[in-house]
């Protein structure tokens, strides 16, 4: 009965650490793009209509793309980031509170500094949340130099492609919005900033 117990326990804490949160909302982008296509005009952000009132827009906006390969690159991204920090030490609140409020960092940024963008879709700029937060919980654990350079990295690529254009997102419909992308970064950099730091095993063990 001990081995059964400790195996059902094994079994039930990788049920828990399996990235339920990260496959269903994948699972979400994916029907989006298959039940109304790319880009549909009932869901992306449009701003002269977020200033009329439909303001579930600026949710509908970040879960809905522009075609086919603009889902997969997003998709995919938030797929692998997704599982990663799912499956670490931060909670699935945690995670759910990451994502939710890197939305709504994005649209106020939208709505606040950029009202000249008319309209917008897509989840890489709350993905650069979802990527800062993740390489910097790296960093918080392991201290390495690493990490930082990574984060360089990533604000240097959107610089880099603000200025000559976008590397991977080269012929889509709707230019990139570099400015929401760097948004997204500061977001996720400072929500994991405040995220406790994990105990201590030595003090734990005196």
């Amino acid at each position: 009965m001990t081995a059964l117990a400790d195996r059902q326990a094994t079994i039930g804490r990788g049920i828990r650490r399996m990235p339920w949160l990260t496959v269903t909302g994948t699972a979400l982008l994916v029907a989006l793009f298959a039940f109304f296509g790319g880009a549909p005009e009932a869901l992306v952000y449009d701003r002269v209509l977020v200033f009329d009132g439909a303001l579930y827009r600026l949710l509908t906006g970040h879960l809905v793309h522009l075609d086919g390969r603009h889902l997969f690159f997003n998709a995919g991204a938030f797929l692998m980031l997704g599982a990663v920090y799912e499956t670490s030490e931060a909670s699935r609140g945690r995670y759910a509170a990451l994502m939710a409020g890197a939305v709504a960092a994005v649209s106020a940024f939208l709505v606040v500094l950029a009202p000249e963008t008319t309209a917008y879709c897509g989840l890489s700029a709350a993905l650069n949340a979802l990527f800062a937060a993740t390489v910097l919980s790296f960093w918080r654990d392991t201290r390495h130099w690493f990490w930082p350079l990574v984060l360089l990295g990533d604000l240097l690529k959107i610089g880099f492609e603000w200025q000559f254009g976008s590397i991977f997102n080269a012929g889509l419909l709707w230019a990139p919005l570099y400015g929401a992308h760097l948004s997204g970064l500061v977001f996720g950099l400072a929500f994991e900033w405040r995220r406790p730091p994990p105990p201590d095993p030595v003090a734990e063990r005196m």
